[in-house]
């Protein structure tokens, strides 16, 4: 325990920018999210073109994406994929 608080002393900083750019990027792409659900037909039309094992492979066979929570599961992949790059850098 004694490391973890020293660790976190030492790094407070770039973590609050690294939590503050998270925050930022989720912001942003929920943002996006009523433009989406107004167009829902025309995605729906979209996947329904790209093959089966691509649906399957990244999940969307089972996700509604009409709703919030299946578009935000879709874009979890991609936030945590950015909020993992910017950590990194």
């Amino acid at each position: 325990m004694l490391i973890f608080a020293r660790e976190l002393r030492r790094n407070l900083r770039s973590w609050l920018v690294w939590a503050g750019i998270l925050a930022v990027i989720v912001i942003g792409v929920m943002s996006v999210y009523p433009g989406v659900s107004a167009t829902q037909a025309q995605l729906e039309e979209l996947l329904g073109r790209l093959p089966r094992d691509f649906l399957v492979a990244l999940g969307l066979d089972r996700l509604d994406l009409s709703g919030v929570l299946g578009y935000y599961a879709v874009k979890g992949l991609i936030v945590t994929l950015l909020a993992s790059s910017v950590y990194a850098i």
